[in-house]
């Protein structure tokens, strides 16, 4: 082996060092400069903080002071601190957001539309602030006084404005543009914001304008998706004859699902018009049409083919059910990836953040690439469904195999082809193991398991599943193309 140099010798020992500085320090150049979805980082302006020896930074010292003992006297106090310092500091919003999905049974393709708005608006504001934190370089408030005692871990990072209170106002706005009955949303926006003030990590103007800040970026990422038609309907007519409203069916092609009878509309016929984030439309992304479509005119089903893949179905969804080691096994998938696509993926992704250690500007570019991403996904694939109007297997199986069969799980109110989850995940999956090199095996099994959960519950076929994972994979290269979820080096 060479000898190093001493010139190279000290030139690794530098680059070394150089790193694990810029490791261990939070204020990373790039974050005032990484990329957004809809918001100039510079566009909102923020006015500047007050000087540092002025007589309002001053009083907002003596405030904190005050705050300061309310918190040492106040272990509820404590408690919603240790609450808002999540790691990464947008974790409570996206459980809120899944959690505010779930209570309100949202739709598969409203919910990952929710997922979106809120973690682009939460990027959008977190680079904002940074191109702020960066022209004010405001000093935290303990390093002008020494009374403060910070209960939180604190950082040379500027203090203003306040990166906690940009998430809440961000993510706060977006959540009650979307449910707006709730009465908790704004509560804890104000809570997460003032959990900066008792920590001692903030002053106040700093909290003031990052509630500001963020609320303004939000208003701008909902009027990106104001347009997009949330309600039911018929998207378009049958490619057969017009029968949604005959009792004998629509020859084979998708009908309501069972309990449902024509002519009750599928759920969110027109999610794939909706807004996209990154690819430039939803029909950019379809798949091949499915094997057993034949186009016509008139476009008719080639019974035999879908026949013999509803029967493979049928047969996946009785050894679930069974109450045998394998049924067990795979029910436990299933049950795993039961509900919306973006919630296990999202629980993977802030665990895969925390165990990297990633900064807040870091995490949040990852965070909403998943999200952007799966909603491109669905998108996609809700345009795609409303072209083939593909039966689901139920439709199928109880047609010419087996009249009582039921789904293991309850199969969803919209065609078929292809399947939401596969594409959902092939774009996350790409997304993950894009900033997350090292952690590549065990996110494309979580991919591979997600994707065989919905031939296990007898909700989709084989082909279904290939062709939305094709379909996935396709746009999660894109959005690692362009940039959009560079993480693994600040974690080395």
């Amino acid at each position: 082996m060479r000898k190093l140099t001493l010139v190279a010798a000290l030139a690794v020992i530098l680059a070394i060092a150089i790193a694990s500085v810029a490791a261990a320090h939070p204020f990373d150049r790039d974050d005032g400069r990484w990329r957004t979805y809809v918001v100039d980082a510079s566009a909102i302006p923020v006015p500047a903080p007050p000087r540092n020896h002025s007589a309002q930074t001053r009083a907002e010292l003596a405030t904190l002071e005050a705050d300061q003992a309310a918190r040492d006297a106040s272990p509820a106090i404590q408690a919603q601190i240790a609450k808002w310092d999540a790691q990464p500091a947008f974790a409570p919003w996206t459980k809120k957001t899944l959690a505010l999905i779930s209570a309100n049974a949202t739709s598969t393709a409203k919910a990952q539309r929710a997922m979106a708005l809120v973690h682009v608006a939460m990027n959008d504001a977190t680079v904002a602030a940074w191109h702020w934190k960066r022209r004010y370089h405001r000093p935290n408030p303990a390093r002008l006084d020494r009374a403060l005692r910070p209960s939180v871990a604190t950082t040379d990072v500027p203090s203003y404005p306040s990166e906690h209170a940009v998430l809440a106002g961000a993510a706060a706005a977006v959540l009650k543009a979307l449910y707006p009955a709730d009465p908790t949303i704004a509560s804890d926006a104000q809570e997460a914001a003032n959990s900066r003030l008792y920590a001692g990590t903030n002053y106040p103007s700093d909290v003031a304008a990052g509630l500001a800040l963020g609320e303004a970026v939000a208003a701008q990422v909902l009027a990106a998706a104001a347009t997009d038609n949330l309600g039911t309907g018929q998207p378009g007519r049958l490619p057969g004859v017009n029968c949604e409203a005959t009792p004998a069916g629509c020859q084979d092609f998708w009908e309501p699902t069972f309990p449902r009878t024509p002519p009750a509309s599928p759920t969110d016929p027109f999610a794939g018009t909706w807004h996209t984030w990154v690819i430039g439309s939803a029909r950019d992304f379809l798949p091949p049409p499915p094997p057993w479509f034949r186009p016509g005119p008139p476009p008719s089903v080639h019974v035999p083919t879908l026949k013999a893949a509803a029967i493979v179905d049928h047969d996946a969804a009785q050894r679930t059910a069974a109450q045998t080691a394998e049924g067990a096994g795979r029910r436990l998938v299933v049950d795993t990836w039961a509900g919306v696509p973006d919630k296990h993926w999202n629980e993977i992704a802030l665990g895969l953040e925390q165990t990297a250690g990633l900064s807040l500007p870091r995490a949040i570019q990852v965070s909403a690439a998943i999200n952007a991403a799966g909603a491109d996904a669905i998108q996609a694939n809700w345009a795609a469904k409303f072209i083939y109007w593909e039966p689901r297997p139920q439709q199928v199986i109880r047609k010419y195999v087996d009249p009582a069969f039921v789904s293991y799980r309850p199969t969803p109110n919209e065609p078929a082809y292809s399947s939401g989850l596969a594409t959902v995940s092939g774009a996350v999956a790409r997304v993950l193991a894009h900033a997350f090199p090292r952690e590549r095996a065990s996110i494309e099994q979580a991919e591979a398991d997600a994707e065989i959960s919905r031939l296990y519950d007898g909700t989709h076929y084989e082909h279904d599943i290939a062709a939305g994972t094709a379909v996935g994979h396709a746009i999660g290269r894109l959005y690692a193309a362009h940039g959009r979820c560079d993480a693994e080096h600040e974690s080395r």
